[in-house]
Parts: structure tokens; C-alpha cells; sequence
């Protein structure tokens, strides 16, 4: 995306003209002595300042020799990473990421015994989680270590059962992390 740059461009953009009926292009019918569509300089002005203010909001420098910049912007303000397994990762306009993703199965231990496990964000907080929550699947109760630590890429966590496992009872949870 690059401003029009020709020599017969103006350095400032015109005063539009007063808006009249909104309508539609059309290509027009000579045997009916409909005219086409007249695209004119408010028309091209304003479609390139909307284009260029995608850019501005996402912080890209306009490059005459890029084709992908407006893309590239909409994926930067609204940018939606949709990972396997269910798991999805939202980097929010403001830096802040929402995070939703299983944790692992974990095998149930004797009753009333927590086992340790791991959980992996599906995107590295940079800076901090600052809020984790997990549902578990009915089976047991999911407790979380000192989750808030900078910069990570897990935590973890602890998975509790009044009942004793048996072979193959395995506990597994929904969670949702925020951080930035």
C-alpha cells in the first residue's frame, strides 16, 4: 500500500465535494444512453485514506513495494491464532493475549493426592500471566502452582481427586490464561 505518487498527484488532498445520493457503480448501457460509473478523485481519495489508516492504526510504514500491508495490518490490530487441538491464542490492539487450550491428561493418583503436571500455553506470555482458570472434565479438581511468572511458556499445576484412579481414570481440564 503506497500513497499515489505521480507527478500529476497534489500534495494535499482536495476539499471533497458535497456528498450526493449514495449509490452503486455501473458500467453503464450506450444503447440506452445510461452513462458508466465516473470514478472520481473524493471516490479514489477517501478508499486510499481508509487503506492508509489500517496501516497507520497497526504502525506500518507504507511500502510502494509491498502488496501485503493492508492484510498485514488487519492481522497485527485483529491478529487470531487458531492452533490445533481446540486451542486459540488472541493478541488483542492493546497487547493483551487471551489464551484457551487443554491441559495434558494426567493420570489420577490414591485419593485425596494431587499430581503434578505441566500445561504449555499455545503462545509464551513475553511479559506476564496475570490470570489462569481451568475447568476440569467432572473427575477430579485442577489447582494451579504459582502460575504468575514472567515470561513463560507454562506453569504448573496440580490435579486433585477424592476418589482413588483406577487404570485409565484421567482427569483433563479447559483452560483460559490472560497475560501480555
Amino acid at each position: 500500500m503506497f500513497q499515489i505518487d505521480v507527478a500529476s498527484a497534489v500534495a494535499d488532498r482536495p476539499t471533497p465535494s458535497a456528498a450526493g445520493t449514495a449509490g452503486w457503480f455501473t458500467n453503464g448501457d450506450p444503447a440506452t444512453g445510461v452513462p458508466g460509473t465516473v470514478v472520481d478523485q473524493d471516490w479514489l481519495n477517501s478508499q486510499q485514506g481508509e487503506l492508509l489508516s489500517i496501516l497507520t492504526a497497526a504502525g506500518i510504514t507504507p511500502d510502494k513495494t509491498s502488496v501485503g500491508q493492508v492484510l498485514a495490518s488487519c492481522q497485527k490490530l485483529f491478529s487470531a491464532t487458531y492452533l490445533a487441538s481446540g486451542s486459540s491464542s488472541v493478541v488483542l490492539p492493546t497487547g493483551l493475549i487471551v489464551q484457551t487450550f487443554a491441559t495434558p491428561q494426567v493420570q489420577l493418583g490414591a485419593a485425596n493426592t494431587a499430581v503434578a503436571f505441566t500445561v504449555t500455553y499455545p503462545m509464551a506470555f513475553p511479559n506476564k500471566l496475570i490470570f489462569l482458570t481451568a475447568r476440569d472434565n467432572g473427575s477430579a479438581c485442577i489447582v494451579w502452582n504459582s502460575f504468575v511468572n514472567p515470561g513463560l511458556a507454562s506453569s504448573g499445576g496440580y490435579v486433585w481427586s477424592p476418589q482413588a484412579g483406577t487404570s485409565g481414570s484421567l482427569a483433563q481440564g479447559a483452560c483460559l490464561a490472560i497475560g501480555y
